[in-house]
């Protein structure tokens, strides 16, 4: 691939099929980090206005 994907969907429904297992908290964590990325403006892909790379950002919610 060309690494300019946005990952958040896909790290996001990472978090709903944890919900689903009944691992809320799990869930609530992925979804916290993600929000905080998303939040803080600095590690966003093109779509969103940024530069950063699909790998950067997972990095960045990890």
């Amino acid at each position: 691939g060309q690494n300019k994907a946005n990952p958040i969907a896909a790290i996001r429904s990472a978090g709903l099929l944890l919900e689903h297992m009944g691992f809320h908290q799990q869930a609530l964590c992925i979804y916290n980090a993600v929000d905080d990325v998303l939040r803080r403006g600095e590690i966003l892909t093109p779509d969103l206005g940024g530069k950063a790379t699909t790998q950067q950002v997972v990095d960045a919610v990890i």
